[in-house]
């Protein structure tokens, strides 16, 4: 029954009928209503529902049960489970995993799979809990080589994974301590959530390395089906975060590079020329110091003591198609805001899709 299933899901996912009303732009007795099977659902009241609850609406009709939200929006892992996002996050990372696939079909639509960065996926368990950091260096670096291998700073880590089909979005995802989500899916482009509400994200060399972070959980870490939905916590422990903490230095700034970049005679000018060239925070900087063997670790653990503020031209706001530029009179939404902006745009201004499905996957959210 349509009702029961509606209201199931609703409650899984942790949304009250007022949100589930501001969402679907039903009015909350309506939603009651539709929950009690009081009156039947029109067709547009149930897409209306299936797009604030994050539910395939025909599955609804054709009378399938409901995934539960909590396992389709935590494929792989998220640490302490999809309650730490809160209803609305959990629906964002359901919605997030619809537009990776939206994404996976305009880019065939343009042409542009080619650029993809699926090829450069290999899932790799972890080898050795006691070197983490050695291996996630090596991934990095390797990773580096592979998808932007020309020997100088990378003045954006959003700008290379945009170029490898990647949409990165900043979303509210609960409180601060979630920083960020991967989600991949096979025939889905990849989709990072930065949140809003995490400091990490809204510091330009910070959210450098989160970046970074993220692109070791895209190419590297799997579940079933080769799923990947991975949240990323303040001081998660977990052995694939550790790694992913390690590739970010060694993607972002490569030790032989560094190595052969950094001429400063002291070690605290050469932590910050390393972080000034590469685009590193002071304390990351230090640390890949460090690990670059430019420093002894005892000077590099009084250093980060510091908190030194460095100033770079890394890791700027990119800019985006404008719709008004082509005639389309709408605002993308925070979701959509990023490579899917771009992608709407160039489909709809190239004929391959109507004004119509480019207004609804612009206000997609």
């Amino acid at each position: 029954m349509i009702a029961a299933a509606i209201k199931n899901h609703r409650e899984r996912l942790g949304l009250s009928p007022e949100r589930v009303a501001e969402l679907s732009k039903l009015s909350r007795e309506r939603v009651l209503e539709l929950e009690r099977d009081e009156s039947g659902a029109t067709l547009s009241e149930i897409c209306a529902l299936a797009g604030a609850l994050a539910f395939d609406p025909a599955a609804v009709i054709r009378g399938d049960t409901l995934s539960d939200p909590a396992r389709s929006a935590a494929r792989f892992r998220a640490p302490h489970g999809v309650q730490d996002l809160g209803g609305d996050g959990a629906r964002t990372l359901a919605r997030a995993a619809e537009l990776g696939r939206i994404g996976g079909q305009l880019s065939e639509l343009l042409g542009s799979s080619s650029k993809s960065l699926v090829p450069w996926r290999s899932v790799k368990t972890v080898r050795n809990h006691r070197r983490l950091w050695q291996e996630g260096y090596g991934l990095g670096e390797s990773a580096r080589e592979h998808l932007s291998p020309r020997q100088e700073p990378l003045r954006s880590v959003q700008g290379a994974l945009e170029d490898h089909q990647v949409h990165v979005a900043r979303v509210p995802l609960g409180d601060e301590r979630n920083i960020a989500v991967s989600i991949y899916e096979p025939g889905a482009i990849p989709v990072v959530l930065l949140n809003v509400a995490a400091s990490r994200v809204n510091h330009r060399l910070s959210r450098r390395a989160v970046l970074a972070h993220e692109l070791c959980h895209l190419l590297h870490d799997g579940g079933e089906a080769n799923l990947v939905t991975l949240v990323t916590r303040e001081e998660d422990r977990e052995p694939i975060e550790k790694r992913a903490n390690a590739f970010a230095p060694g993607f972002i700034a490569p030790r032989k590079w560094t190595r052969a970049t950094t001429s400063a005679s002291t070690p605290i000018e050469r932590v910050r020329e390393i972080a000034r060239t590469w685009g590193l925070t002071f304390e990351g900087a230090a640390w890949h110091a460090k690990n670059s063997e430019l420093i002894e670790p005892e000077v590099a653990e009084d250093l980060v003591k510091r908190h030194e503020i460095i100033a770079s031209d890394c890791e700027p706001t990119l800019s985006r198609r404008d719709p008004a530029s082509v005639g389309l009179d709408v605002a993308p939404s925070p979701l959509v805001g990023g490579l899917l902006q771009d992608m709407v745009v160039d489909a709809y201004a190239d004929g391959l899709i109507s004004r119509g499905r480019a207004h609804e996957l612009l206000t997609f959210a």
